[in-house]
């Protein structure tokens, strides 16, 4: 399966599974000078004074190198050397696929890794008995630990006194059913308690790994918001019994505006009653005029933009208003 190269002398042979390695027949590299030349190219004096070096030293350990076939694919090939009766025996291997995935795996671990420090929310792993083997730095942060990598934590520690049913609950139900999600009361590290939801799942027979994110900001959210609809349909009844009193009010007045203006029609009416059926016309739509107003200033209260001005008043004329 590997790719054989027998140097003996100035003379080098190939064997077919080489061929397939590098595309170079044997005739084309027939020495070693020749074959340092089609693999290395301008990096030809480089390698071979490696090559100088391992073979001083018997060729101890295998190398690794990068060539470049015929065609101009670069290749990661590994060769081990051995050398006996003055001669020396290489085999390769290409290992270019095992490079790739060994990349590959490095990025993605550094993907994953970079996820798990940077994520918002915590991510812990414990076992069975709620001992804790791995947290990432905003569990740490969340919980409130110590830095200490000597700590030992485990999860039933963070137990909330108010929610200990439910966390024991929870914890169960993980254990017997390799899953569990929804919201607690958790405590930290310093007895603060703390809302969250968590995911957790079984990762094998004595592992469970848990997702716990913070709802401290939700819950704010959801009280301020809860607050304004208690606000705003306060609001909407006092704004139903405003204008059913507001009815009530404007007939007051526009009854008795229309009511003596009849009554000023009538031909035998004497100076004085006219006078007082005017004064009385006067003050209800004063009265009509000053509940306008007052629909005016509510709206303007409404919208923040009432102005208040002080001003000298009779307080008897306000009483005899309200007679």
């Amino acid at each position: 399966p590997s790719g054989a190269i027998i140097i003996e002398g100035d003379k080098l042979f190939t064997n077919k599974k080489a061929y397939e390695i590098t595309e170079y027949l044997n005739e084309e590299t027939p020495d070693i000078e020749s074959w340092f030349a089609a693999l290395y190219k301008n990096k030809k004096d480089v390698n071979f004074q490696t090559y100088l070096k391992s073979k001083t030293e018997n060729f101890k350990l295998p190398t690794v190198k990068s060539i470049t076939t015929k065609s101009g694919l670069k290749k990661h090939v590994e060769f081990h050397a051995y050398s006996f009766d003055n001669k020396e025996i290489w085999l390769m291997n290409d290992i270019s696929q095992r490079i790739a995935t060994e990349k590959a795996l490095i990025t993605s671990e550094y993907k994953l890794r970079t996820y798990i420090d940077e994520s918002p929310n915590g991510l812990v792993i414990f076992n069975r008995e709620t001992k804790v083997s791995f947290s990432n730095i905003s569990f740490t942060k969340l919980l409130e630990l110590e830095s200490d990598l000597d700590k030992v934590y485990y999860i039933r520690d963070f137990f909330a006194p108010i929610e200990m049913e439910k966390n024991i609950g929870m914890l169960k139900q993980l254990l017997t059913t390799g899953k569990v999600q929804g919201e607690v009361i958790i405590q930290t590290a310093n007895k603060t308690t703390l809302p969250v939801f968590i995911n957790a799942v079984q990762l094998n027979n004595n592992e469970y790994l848990a997702f716990v994110m913070d709802t401290s900001q939700i819950k704010k959210v959801e009280n301020e918001l809860k607050l304004a609809l208690k606000k705003a349909e306060e609001s909407d009844r006092l704004k139903s019994a405003f204008l059913a009193n507001m009815s009530h009010e404007i007939r007051t007045p526009m009854n008795g505006i229309l009511g003596f203006s009849q009554l000023l029609l009538k031909n035998n009416l004497t100076k004085e009653k006219k006078e007082k059926y005017v004064d009385i016309l006067n003050q209800n739509g004063k009265q009509l005029l000053d509940i306008i107003n007052n629909i005016i200033d509510i709206s303007y209260l409404e919208v923040q933009q009432l102005k208040i001005f002080s001003s000298a008043f009779s307080i008897s004329k306000l009483f005899n208003d309200l007679e």
